[in-house]
């Protein structure tokens, strides 16, 4: 939930509470809004989205988790939609691997239109497919690797992700709102959260419960933790 960007309702996290939503993880975009993550105080990654031009280096990176207390590495992935080229996509992913080894923390990674080159490049790495959209055999593919997949608003409007939906382990499920782009705020959260019920045998309070707990082993937080 990106809720360090600006113009972001600085209700919303109250009004996402009152929705019923437990716990928030920031993702990074680039470095110029570190800063702004960390204020929330709230568990925050530090990465460059594909998409944005900034350069980074693993020890950019490392210096950087290390000094916001950072639980994750990301995110940060291949998106076929550019503007940046393939060719430096990869190679700010292969520092966000390395940083993401380096701290031994999960990568949280985007991937449009990619995935088979980003099954490739992040062979021995760890983390979650955020925001996934893509088919169950794409889906089987991340989860023998012992990926985590997270499931946002897309669930709502593509048939092939509510296909693979029912093909993802409780223990590797994870839900997400990508505010305020998937959803305008993270209290829509208990829309896809009605959604993945509605395609799933599990309970609206098993699939719930899951996910939270999936995010903070992911993440390494302990239940006692705000978030």
């Amino acid at each position: 939930m990106h809720l360090d960007f600006e113009g972001v309702d600085a209700a919303a996290i109250t009004r996402a509470r009152a929705a019923g939503v437990k716990g928030f993880v920031v993702p990074g975009v680039e470095p110029a809004q570190w800063e702004r993550a960390a204020a929330l105080k709230l568990p925050m990654c530090v990465g460059v989205h594909p998409q944005r031009s900034a350069t980074i280096t693993a020890k950019d990176l490392i210096d950087a988790a290390r000094r916001f207390g950072a639980v994750g590495i990301g995110e940060c992935g291949l998106d076929k939609r550019g503007p940046t080229t393939h060719e430096a996509q990869l190679t700010s992913l292969r520092e966000h691997l390395a940083a993401a080894r380096e701290l031994d923390l999960p990568l949280v990674l985007h991937v449009v239109q990619r995935h088979a080159a980003a099954l490739d490049a992040v062979k021995g790495s760890r983390g979650m497919v955020h925001a996934f959209v893509g088919s169950t055999e794409v889906a089987e593919q991340w989860l023998d690797r012992g990926w985590y997949l997270s499931v946002g608003p897309m669930v709502l409007r593509s048939r092939k992700l509510r296909d693979a939906v029912g093909h993802i382990p409780l223990d590797r499920l994870l839900l997400e709102t990508d505010a305020p782009d998937g959803a305008p705020e993270p209290a829509g959260l208990v829309d896809v959260l009605d959604a993945v019920t509605e395609l799933r045998e599990e309970s609206r309070e098993a699939i719930a419960d899951a996910s939270d707990a999936n995010a903070r082993a992911l993440f390494g937080l302990s239940a006692r933790r705000s978030v």
